[in-house]
């Protein structure tokens, strides 16, 4: 399995790399969901690559900074018998394993959502816990939708129910449980990002009336902090499962989708039209918003769909077509994109990073003129 892609500029700020599928398994379009940047691991071929997972089907996809895509963990077994899709993936590192969210959208069958965990270098499974058995409290008239995981420094993995607007957590040894369920996650009415697109797809997964909690990211030193994309707020959970709050932004992120924690503590939001940078002074009790950028897909109709920060530091955003899927309108689509993000405010930051090396320099040079004049004038005195 290969694919060719290459970078491309857009806009001067804005990076692609273009992946063109290859046919897997009979299925010409992978209409990828979701994505992570592994470092890299002793039997993966040594250096840093992306990791997408399939929402058309259960693979997760290897893919360099060229574009190559190579296949990762092919054939993710789920004993379910129906076609399967992955929502989530995160790297843990401390484990050397990836986590795989596994859904079923297939109504004919049972409802089947699991989180499944990898050994990155043997390709192992490790376990597979079945989530969709594992309900909160009260009577839901919809299936269970498991969609993003993370971890936290335990090596316990959180899982959202997009569906029924729940936490799942799931430990070490593969033990699932209801970590949180909230009358807080009820108490907001939908607010509607796409109004076409609800209007179209009323009942598609993809609406933003249907899908609730989202994405997910653990937060040191020791909270979680939850999306909801239908309506557009964002709660932080303590790991006790015994707090939840809403953090105050003063504004509403309406259709937010993936979301992650960059390594110096700033916040990234992403939906199919805008993406947010935040920053909290308060451990997110509240939050301001330093950065509104909009969603500029490299292509028409490829939106938005998940972020992930590359060695910690630099975003990217994967853009594809799955809500095409999502929607039934399945099409042949030959590419998708992961996408490099500058934020205007680093590059503030950097200029006050070159200005104060210039102050350093020039105080430098003074100081030392200084300090040669008292030289040669002491030298003077004593001659």
């Amino acid at each position: 399995l290969c694919a060719h892609g290459t970078f491309q500029a857009v806009h001067g700020a804005l990076h692609n790399v273009t992946v063109e599928d290859e046919e897997v398994d009979g299925r010409r379009s992978l209409y990828p969901s979701c994505v992570d940047w592994d470092d890299g691991r002793p039997g993966l071929g040594g250096g840093g690559h992306f990791l997408v997972g399939s929402a058309a089907s259960p693979f997760l996809l290897s893919i360099s900074d060229a574009g190559v895509m190579q296949k990762h963990l092919l054939n993710v077994e789920s004993d379910h018998g129906c076609s399967l899709s992955i929502l989530g993936i995160k790297i843990d590192p401390r484990q050397n394993r990836v986590l795989v969210v596994l859904h079923s959208f297939d109504g004919s069958c049972t409802p089947f959502d699991a989180l499944a965990a990898y050994d990155l270098s043997s390709k192992r499974r490790i376990f597979l816990a079945v989530l969709h058995n594992v309900s909160a409290a009260g009577s839901y008239d919809s299936r269970p939708i498991a969609h993003h995981v993370c971890i936290d420094h335990h090596g316990n993995a959180y899982v959202t129910n997009s569906a029924h607007n729940f936490v799942w957590k799931v430990d070490s040894n593969g033990m699932p449980s209801v970590f949180l369920s909230s009358p807080l996650f009820l108490s907001h009415l939908p607010v509607v990002d796409n109004p076409a697109a609800q209007e179209e797809h009323p009942h598609s997964p993809a609406s933003p009336h249907h899908m609730g909690l989202n994405g997910i990211v653990y937060a040191p030193p020791g909270y979680l902090l939850l999306g909801q994309s239908n309506s557009g707020m964002l709660f932080r959970i303590n790991l006790h499962g015994s707090d939840a709050l809403i953090i105050e932004c003063g504004q509403l992120f309406p259709g937010i989708n993936g979301i992650d924690l960059r390594s110096d503590g700033t916040l990234v939001l992403v939906s199919a039209k805008t993406i947010w940078v935040l920053k909290s002074q308060d451990s997110w009790n509240t939050a301001h918003v330093v950065d509104t950028l909009p969603n500029m897909a490299p292509s028409d109709g490829a939106l938005a769909v998940d972020i992930t920060f590359r060695e910690g530091q630099q975003p990217y955003i994967l853009h594809s077509y799955v809500h095409e899927l999502f929607a039934g309108k399945e099409v042949e689509r030959k590419a998708f994109f992961i996408q490099e993000v500058q934020f205007p405010s680093d590059q503030d930051d950097a200029i006050w990073i070159i200005v104060g090396i210039i102050i350093l320099v020039i105080f430098i040079f003074l100081w030392r003129f200084q300090m040669n004049y008292f030289f040669k004038q002491y030298t003077k005195k004593r001659v």
